[in-house]
């Protein structure tokens, strides 16, 4: 296996791991074991469990976020289709945000490049769902998308809440009834 191979697989299992557990109980011999390299080896390409942590997150993440259509106007097709994308991605990610918030610094102002990047992703999804609202003569177009996206987020917490699986098409169906794009209309 050549070095980029051994860097990918570390990360996959990083993430993995990641989306499993939280950051404090996973261990670098963990991730070295699930990616079949040796610890030694995990530490010469990431230094820490931290960087290995960053670059598994900004490497999983960006893979995730490659998967929704961020670039192009949300209108009432894709929005179906990447809603119930975004609900079974944070509700399987739980983890993998308090590990975020474990290794990044969210100070306003931060140029740590999760943080950026993080905070990129969502001013374009929020002002992407403001845009498509106040089309459609919302008249709270920005404070509503930005309550959509914390209730997108917030979906992973359910089962940790409530001690119950969500019915993700309850969740879904909420969400576009709020856009005004409810079953039957």
């Amino acid at each position: 296996m050549d070095d980029a191979d051994a860097k990918t697989q570390i990360l996959a299992a990083a993430f993995e791991l990641l989306s499993q557990m939280p950051y404090q109980k996973m261990s670098l011999e963990m991730v070295a074991k699930r990616a079949g390299v040796s610890k030694a080896l995990l530490l010469y390409h990431f230094g820490s469990k931290r960087e290995l942590t960053r670059e598994a997150l900004k490497h999983g993440f960006m893979g995730a976020m490659a998967g929704f259509d961020m670039v192009s106007d949300l209108d009432e097709d894709s929005i179906r289709v990447i809603l119930p994308e975004l609900f079974r991605f944070t509700y399987e990610s739980m983890y993998l945000f308090v590990s975020f918030m474990e290794v990044v610094d969210m100070e306003a102002g931060s140029d740590d490049e999760l943080a950026v990047a993080m905070r990129d992703m969502y001013s374009i999804f929020i002002g992407k769902l403001a845009d498509f609202l106040e089309a459609r003569g919302d008249p709270y177009p920005h404070e509503k998308a930005m309550m959509l996206a914390l209730a997108i987020d917030m979906i992973g917490m359910v089962r940790h809440v409530e001690e119950r699986e969500p019915d993700m098409a309850r969740y879904e169906a909420a969400v576009l009834d709020i856009l005004g794009l409810g079953v039957g209309e």
